[in-house]
């Protein structure tokens, strides 16, 4: 922690990516910081969350349904396989339900998030 900001960076180890054909070993990531508000329980949360294209769209929507804003979403990579997506998200809340909402989409697909996924189908 820095002047008040935390910042955590997560790798998807769940990914095994080629760019340009040539696999990785490069660590694709999500990362993301908080600042707390000085006399609440609330902070402003940023991120930058890696996704596979499979997933964005039910992420965006699940990080929406959790209060979280996603204010823009790309691609880094071109040539990429599997293609990856990044979410920049924001919101002011408390942190740690901001991080678990983020560690969520994260999960492998034996997770909860899938379980959202598959009654959103």
């Amino acid at each position: 922690m820095q002047d008040g900001v935390c910042s955590v960076g997560i790798s998807r180890k769940d990914i095994r990516v080629t760019i340009e054909g040539i696999p990785t070993k490069i660590p694709m990531g999500t990362s993301f910081s908080f600042q707390m508000i000085p006399g609440t329980s609330k902070a402003l949360n940023l991120g930058d969350v890696i996704l596979l294209q499979k997933e964005t769209f039910y992420a965006v929507r699940f990080l929406y349904d959790q209060g979280i804003t996603v204010s823009a979403l790309h691609n880094h990579w071109l040539l990429d396989d599997p293609h990856l997506m990044y979410a920049h998200v924001q919101a002011v809340m408390n942190p740690l339900h901001f991080a678990r909402a983020i560690a969520e989409v994260m999960k492998p697909a034996h997770s909860e998030f899938d379980n959202y996924m598959d009654w959103e189908e």
